[in-house]
């Protein structure tokens, strides 16, 4: 029998394999080198589209730069339209001056959130496309004033009788949303400060990020709490938005409130959980202190049980920052000399901004008492260097006898104005007393006195650790104290406090802070954390 047919057979058979495996890798071979090409064109187009949003931004600066007093004053959702029309009718498209390709850039307003959105669109030679938004905050110099009657990066002792005041408002109409969130043993799980991405600027309370699945998403400085809430033993913690990213639906809550039996922290709290409503609320605590530390003597806890006491939710040495939005190097270098004083006086409505820098005192304590003024005003109170030792704190005292303070009283407890939390101030801080007399602050007080994270130094400047104390005193109002601060209770009894919180109030000192700072009044612009996206080409 003949086997050559076979053989023939065979070795067609692995010619044509050979063939085919060669046509496959061939095919192979230029379809990675093609799509290589196409990555490597997407690259310069991808540089383009950034160089875009660049050159947007700086197109926006400049623009308010120069508008002069056209915005002061006025809504960061107004400036937002303005900024977001200018950039419609401008021209936005790169010309010769870019090589490699060309960008185009269009400007969004997000409705009602002051916010710009930037889409930027980079074209490669090669027709590769990429395109990349950015949003940006508008903003002024005054951020988020505060979110409570008195608030302490230090330990704070509430002296009295039913001393402070919140306020107890509701949620606002139509702005509730639904979240959810990575669930722990009891809750939501919040964020671990230990992990390199935890941003430096959170405070030390704990936050989380949630995601929005439905519903009208709050803007950054918000507080937010349950849509309803029905009462009984239970009660919703509050929350504060610190970011927030509208593209991905991802927000940072920092939570405030931790009690709601006074400074024993007892009671039974509603947790953070997937699937919850929450809304915006106008509700303001009584005290806010960023060691949570809270010694009540009389009935003070009262104030915590009926308004609530918990975290500040911001870092200690960005308290000022984040309260006014610049350092405050720059905040009191911005402001006319007639308004650095040396002691307390009441000024114009236009001009209700004032530093007082206080004077040398003689040994280590110092006594500043306020006049109680009609108008609405801010007010700084810089201490001087004041030596303490090992016996002997070093202790500032702000009285107010009678009437009442009305505004935003923010009291710094050390002369060194770049002090943060990796540097010795000199000296480090201070103890603050702050006295109502029958008289009243009405609005909000901040004391920062603890900006190092508690650690005194002696005359010799030995290290020592010490959390310096904000203590609240005075006498409560009575009847006939020109009806400061009164709350009529369930059995119809009027009662006045010393501190009450007013975010209506505190609403207002807006205008005060650009009539007196124009050189800062002018809107500012930052970029939106979270926000940068790429979207599908």
């Amino acid at each position: 029998m003949r086997r050559d047919g076979f053989v023939l057979v065979a070795v067609l058979t692995m010619t044509v394999l050979v063939v085919v495996m060669l046509v496959v890798a061939s095919t192979f071979a230029i379809s990675v080198r093609q799509t290589t090409a196409a990555e490597a064109q997407k690259i310069p187009a991808f540089y383009l589209a950034n160089a875009g949003l660049e050159r947007a931004m700086a197109r926006i600066n400049q623009y308010l730069m120069t508008s002069g007093n056209l915005y002061v004053g006025r809504e960061p959702a107004y400036v937002a339209d303005q900024v977001a029309n200018v950039l419609k009718i401008s021209d936005l498209m790169s010309g010769s001056e870019v090589s490699g390709g060309r960008f185009e850039v269009t400007g969004t307003a997000l409705p009602g959130q002051g916010k710009v959105q930037l889409r930027s669109t980079g074209t490669a030679t090669g027709g590769a496309v990429r395109r990349v938004v950015l949003s940006y905050d508008i903003y002024y110099i005054l951020k988020s004033i505060s979110d409570s009657a008195v608030s302490s990066d230090g330990t704070v002792v509430n002296s009295g009788n039913k001393m402070i005041e919140g306020e107890q408002g509701g949620t606002t109409s139509g702005s509730s949303f639904t979240i959810g969130c990575t669930q722990g043993a009891s809750g939501c799980q919040p964020l671990d400060p230990a992990q390199p991405s935890y941003p430096s600027s959170y405070p030390r309370s704990p936050v989380y990020s949630v995601t929005v699945s439905g519903g009208t998403s709050p803007k950054v400085g918000d507080i937010v709490t349950y849509a309803t809430y029905a009462g009984g033993t239970t009660v919703p913690r509050s929350y504060k938005v610190l970011a927030v990213d509208s593209l991905s639906g991802v927000m940072d809550l920092a939570l405030i409130d931790n009690s709601t039996t006074g400074s024993s922290g007892t009671g039974t709290v509603i947790p953070l959980s997937t699937g919850d409503q929450l809304a915006v609320t106008t509700r303001g605590t009584s005290i806010l202190t960023s060691t949570n530390s809270i010694t009540t003597n009389g009935n003070g806890d009262t104030s915590c049980i009926d308004y609530s006491c918990g975290y500040l939710p911001v870092r200690p040495d960005r308290l000022f920052q984040t309260t006014f939005g610049v350092t405050k190097t720059t905040f009191r270098s911005a402001l006319p000399a007639d308004r650095i004083i040396t002691a307390d006086r009441c000024d114009t409505p236009t001009a209700g901004v004032q530093w007082l820098e206080a004077p040398r005192a003689t040994g280590n304590k110092l006594d500043i008492d306020l006049i109680p003024c009609t108008d609405t005003r801010v007010l700084v109170i810089q201490a001087p260097a004041i030596t303490g030792n090992n016996s002997n704190t070093p202790t500032m005292n702000v009285t107010l006898r009678g009437g009442a303070f009305r505004g935003l009283l923010y009291i710094i407890g050390t002369h060194d104005l770049t002090a943060t939390s990796a540097t010795r101030p000199t000296p480090p801080g201070m103890d603050v007393t702050v006295t109502g007399t029958d008289g009243a602050f009405m609005g909000a007080v901040i004391v920062e006195n603890d900006v190092t994270g508690g650690t005194a130094y002696d005359a010799a400047g030995v290290a020592s650790a010490r959390a310096y104390t904000t203590k609240l005193a005075g006498t409560t109002p009575g009847s006939n104290a020109s009806q400061i601060c009164p709350t009529t209770t369930s059995g119809g009894r009027i009662d006045y406090y010393n501190f009450c919180y007013s975010k209506t109030l505190l609403a207002g000192l807006k205008t005060n802070l650009n009539t007196a700072m124009p050189t800062l009044a002018v809107p500012k612009v930052a970029e939106a954390t979270f926000s940068w996206a790429e979207q599908g080409n």
